[in-house]
């Protein structure tokens, strides 16, 4: 009997494999190693007699993703002498790679420096050289070094990474250095590089200094090393304007307010890089009470350039009921058609629209929308003019005003609102992978190389597909870049399919974000709808602000939610510890406000702030939100809540956007 049920249970098992291996069998290889779907992989080449150069080269890529490096190295020694010529230098790059993983430096170092000869493809020379770098003895460092910056291309990462690595050589120099600190202002290298420097230090190097001392939270240590640059008598004169601006914003926070006024008013009048930001800054200082913040933005608004027209719509907004002071005339004439015009009209024509005078805010919105910026700007106009319409009974003008919402800004949160199943002509049905333009180096599971030349194309279809490789590899701030870059290539219909609004809306970290919104009882499309606002999935990012990572947490906030959680001496960057912290905080605030909007307010103002603004009382919410108070925070909400409704649509969720509104046609 018992010898009976055991060879029923063999009988089943059998059965059960041979249906795996049937199964694998049937699927391409190739796809199988794109969804990652191992065990058939194995199973598929397990029943392979002989292997083509092409299965053994997934096979050896397999082994490298599943960290696996022995069998790497063994399957690229065995195969190397069956692959073909074009695809040999990128086989023996991936077995240097292992052997170098395996403690094999030596034959690694051969194998490296036998692959650097003048016919390597140019996708494969940054690597090489930094394979190079890493193997050579310390004295030959520098020069392959200096070869991987030759070869790192628009990309930041590898930028960063041959920064690094010359830094840490002889050959390393301060220009260097600040390279490296322009594009991470805070990286640990580039400063111990200029801090054990020579005790007279340049201009340059005190100022980059100053900067990461500014961000990192010590504002009287970055006047001191600013004012070292400038001298007590002229501070502005050798400083950049970036100086100028972070001298001006350390004296604030450092007490000294009113020092400040005057080096934002300089900069702002210079008509330069800062300037914008400057007139933001004095704004927000005669907001808080420092009256001669003032005369400085009155100077700058009787200047040119984009510092006149941003200080002159400050000033008009300070003074909105005194027409003697005449800025808002001004404004209209210089700048009849700029942006800060437009923004100007958005506000006279929204209280028009509180006061119940739709025919003036009407009028206001049409002229606004001559200087609208395509985007959330021209949305949200084309919506409150069909609010308009609708509400002084004009149906038909109303409704030409959402087909064209739709027809011009439909992943804006305003057409989710109007259409929350989608605005008609967009067809989301769940995610798709971007297939277009692929690459021959795919087939074989070169997957990093086959995205390089992808993107050395400039093609729309390539730099998406090289987009979606990029995800594929972990890297969505490149995967964002890229699609960004393909975007302005492609026809418009094709940036609205769902393959490729899969690569603008990514699942970034997947695992990471299911663990903490399952864990804080968040929806995973908010999360990543936050992130990609915050961040755009930049892990390494930091803000002017001082806040950090994939979440944009404020190192106190993070402290803050860290110590809630119980965690004790973590990474705040580390992206799995950032992300939790992230949605933690967010978490807070949907449970303390109880709506999505004042809780998206709360993540970016913070929760005292949005305490303080008036209660919506009779009005609507999406009137609340278009009445939050601080630019940056109005702008946020109704940026991460378009995003919320393009995950909401990818992630197969109907009715994307909450209010009531129109369906789609089915």
């Amino acid at each position: 009997m018992i010898k009976r049920v055991m060879r029923g249970v063999f009988l089943v098992l059998a059965i059960l494999w041979l249906a795996g291996v049937a199964s694998a069998a049937s699927t391409p290889l190739t796809q199988l190693f794109y969804e990652r779907r191992w065990k058939e992989f194995d199973q598929a080449l397990a029943s392979s007699p002989k292997w083509t150069p092409r299965e053994a080269c997934l096979a050896a890529n397999a082994a490298w993703l599943r960290l696996d490096r022995e069998g790497t190295v063994r399957i690229l020694s065995k195969q190397r002498k069956n692959l073909p010529v074009s695809v040999l230098p990128y086989a023996d790059l991936l077995r240097a790679l292992g052997l170098e993983r395996t403690g094999r430096a030596e034959e690694a170092r051969k194998v490296a420096k036998a692959l650097w000869r003048s016919d390597l493809p140019k996708e494969l020379r940054y690597y090489v050289a930094y394979l190079n770098a890493r193997l050579a003895a310390p004295a030959e460092r520098g020069p392959w070094a200096r070869e991987m910056l030759k070869y790192a291309g628009r990309d930041s990462g590898r930028k960063v990474q041959a920064l690094s690595q010359v830094l840490s050589t002889p050959l390393g120099r301060e220009e260097d250095a600040l390279e490296l600190l322009d594009l991470q202002p805070l990286d640990p290298r580039g400063l111990n590089f200029l801090e054990r420097g020579t005790k007279e230090k340049s201009n340059a190097a005190l100022e980059a200094l100053a900067v990461a001392s500014a961000l990192g939270g010590k504002p009287a240590e970055a006047v001191k090393l600013l004012e070292a640059v400038s001298g007590t008598e002229n501070r502005s004169a050798p400083l950049t304007a970036r100086g100028r601006f972070w001298l001006a914003l350390s004296l604030y926070r450092a007490g000294r307010k009113e020092e400040a006024i005057p080096l934002w008013g300089k900069v702002a009048e210079d008509g330069a890089s800062y300037s914008v930001s400057s007139v933001k800054r004095l704004a927000s200082a005669y907001a808080s009470g420092i009256g001669i913040a003032r005369i400085a933005l009155e100077r700058v608004a009787n200047g040119s350039g984009s510092g006149a027209e941003a200080a002159l719509f400050s000033l008009a907004r300070i003074d909105p009921e005194n027409s003697a002071s005449g800025w808002q005339d001004k404004l209209f004439q210089k700048y009849p058609t700029g942006s800060a015009a437009s923004r100007l009209r958005w506000e006279i024509g929204w209280s028009h629209w509180k006061a119940g005078d739709l025919q003036k805010a009407s009028s206001e919105w049409e002229k606004a929308l001559v200087g609208a910026s395509e985007g959330l700007d021209r949305a949200r106009l084309l919506f409150w003019l069909s609010r308009c319409a609708s509400k002084a009974g004009n149906d038909i003008l109303a409704q030409n005003l959402e087909a064209k919402l739709a027809s011009q800004e439909p992943l804006s949160v305003y057409a989710w609102r109007v259409f929350p199943k989608g605005p008609p002509g967009l067809s989301i049905s769940g995610r798709r992978n971007w297939s277009k333009g692929s690459d021959m180096l795919e087939s074989w599971g070169f997957t990093i190389y086959a995205r390089l030349r992808l993107e050395a194309e400039e093609k729309g279809e390539s730099l998406a597909r090289a987009a979606w490789l990029a995800a594929w590899n972990g890297d969505y701030a490149e995967s964002l870049r890229l699609a960004a870059r393909a975007g302005v290539l492609l026809p418009r219909a094709e940036t609205l399919s769902p393959e490729f609004l899969s690569l603008t809306h990514p699942r970034a970290y997947s695992a990471e974000v299911g663990r903490a919104a399952a864990e804080q009882g968040v929806e995973p499309s908010l999360v990543w709808a936050v992130m990609r606002q915050e961040s755009a999935f930049d892990e390494g990012a930091v803000s002017s602000a001082g806040a950090m990572g994939l979440m944009q947490l404020m190192p106190s906030t993070a402290a803050e939610e860290a110590g809630r959680l119980g965690l004790a001496g973590v990474d705040f960057l580390a992206p799995s510890i950032n992300i939790l912290l992230g949605t933690a905080h967010l978490a807070r605030h949907l449970n303390s406000f109880g709506q999505l909007e004042k809780a998206l307010a709360a993540y970016n103002a913070g929760s005292g702030a949005v305490r303080r603004w008036p209660e919506e009382g009779g009005e609507s919410l999406e009137e609340w939100v278009e009445e939050i108070p601080y630019p940056e925070t109005n702008d946020y909400v109704r940026k991460v809540m378009g995003n919320l409704c393009v995950y909401n649509a990818l992630e197969g969720r109907k009715g994307a956007y909450p209010l009531a509104g129109k369906e789609a046609p089915q």
